[in-house]
């Protein structure tokens, strides 16, 4: 792959846009917080005013991505978050910086990275080949982790010289080589598919369909729905955890979640090799469940730093190769088996699914904190997880081979002459099936 072109120039601009996204995850809150002086609360509501947009606009921008040609649409996006993130710094630089402007930034941004992820997912079979997907996937997934591991500590020291608002101009600049490198792929692209007089709700319903109707995407799906649940919770109070009871100083959880980032680079390239010798299902399954095994580390953490510290940094760093594993399998996977015409709409679709639980769980990990105290909350948390995982060993996923999973075709619902069901399948909501 690394001598192919095409690829090489998307992994490069989306290398460079996620270095610059790590950048604002850490100059966005800040900007609020030492520009604004916001307090605790607007904080939390800054931060989930980017999932809003997932649930609400994701089917739509999904059913859309299938209906335009994907490179397109991508560098459409890329542009735009280039200019609305850019817009900050310019206003602050004028003093027309309000907090309602960084409310209206994550809304905007989190539709537009709804749509560039799907077009982007859909995209990807047109610039390689099938056989290679697992590869792509690894490599993309890599670079993304590695990102996530300097990238806040890079942002960092842009804020330290050159303060919040500032240093997201590098976020903008990224977008816009992302937007070039895009421009500059050559790889031919399929024309969208027709779709005559099919209204948009014919689209997202068959979106919907191929997500909860599918054997295996199905389970895959309303799992991953439920450990995100659990992690949210997890995640809520983990930071907290570490810091009250424990009494970790902010360069030893630096360090951990470091290892955490150092875990999905070695991940992504570890996914297609042990997909080969376990079987795609088995690397999904897998993966999932020593990622919600790893959170037991944080309940599991005791004594002074010296030995604190050593158990949740492996604890992290397994669960991030875990994590890039599973994640990266899954999206061969569903590439692999979702029509090209579908596949703007499943990736939506299934962002949507999964990412739903997550502002309920941060919310309730809150709550249990509070009441039941840091450490029961995260045993709660990662047992909780465990189980949403481990339930799909039962599902046909588990069994599912590379080799078999060259024969599987999701079955599309709306072929010419053929209309999506009027409701979906009674197994629908069932994680585990014999079908």
């Amino acid at each position: 792959m690394w001598v192919h072109r095409p690829f090489l120039l998307l992994w490069t601009g989306q290398s460079i846009s996620q270095l610059g996204s790590q950048v604002t995850l850490v100059a966005l809150p800040l900007t609020a917080i030492l520009v604004l002086s916001v307090s605790p609360f607007q904080v939390g509501l800054l931060t989930a005013a980017g999932f809003g947009p997932a649930a609400l606009v994701g089917p739509l921008a999904g059913a859309y991505v299938d209906r335009v040609r994907r490179r397109p649409l991508q560098i459409g996006c890329q542009l735009i978050l280039g200019a609305t993130t850019f817009s900050v710094p310019l206003a602050a630089w004028f003093g027309l910086l309000r907090l309602e402007h960084l409310f209206a930034l994550q809304a905007i941004n989190g539709a537009l990275n709804i749509a560039s992820t799907a077009a982007g997912q859909a995209y990807l079979p047109s610039v390689v080949e099938r056989s290679h997907l697992s590869e792509a996937n690894g490599k993309l997934a890599s670079s993304g982790a590695f990102t996530r591991v300097v990238g806040p500590g890079f942002g960092g020291v842009l804020v330290q010289l050159a303060t919040a608002p500032v240093a997201m101009v590098v976020d903008a600049i990224s977008f816009v080589i992302s937007a070039v490198c895009l421009l500059l792929i050559d790889a031919p692209e399929p024309a969208a598919r027709s779709t005559g007089k099919r209204s948009i709700a014919s689209d997202i319903h068959e979106g919907l369909y191929l997500v909860l109707g599918h054997r295996l995407i199905r389970p895959l799906m309303l799992a991953v729905a439920g450990y995100n649940f659990f992690a949210a919770i997890f995640v809520a109070v983990y930071t907290l955890f570490m810091v009250r009871e424990l009494g970790l100083a902010p360069a030893s959880i630096g360090a951990i979640v470091a290892c955490g980032g150092v875990g999905g680079v070695v991940g992504g390239l570890l996914a297609e090799p042990v997909a080969r010798r376990f079987g795609i299902g088995r690397a999904i399954v897998g993966g999932m469940i020593l990622l919600a095994t790893m959170h037991l580390a944080a309940p599991a953490a005791f004594g002074p730093p010296l030995v604190s510290v050593p158990v949740l940094a492996t604890g992290g760093m397994l669960a991030q190769l875990a994590l890039a594993v599973s994640a990266v399998n899954r999206t061969s996977m569903i590439q692999q088996i979702v029509p090209a015409h579908a596949q703007g709409r499943v990736s939506a679709t299934q962002q949507v699914i999964v990412l739903a639980s997550v502002p309920i769980g941060a919310a309730l990990g809150g709550v249990m904190g509070a009441t039941l105290g840091l450490r029961g909350t995260v045993v709660i948390a990662a047992l909780g997880s465990i189980v949403a995982t481990g339930a799909l060993v039962r599902s046909p996923l588990w069994t599912t081979s590379s080799v078999a999973l060259m024969e599987e075709v999701a079955e599309v619902p709306s072929r010419p002459g053929r209309e999506p069901p009027t409701r979906l399948p009674s197994t629908v909501w069932q994680l585990s099936t014999t079908q």
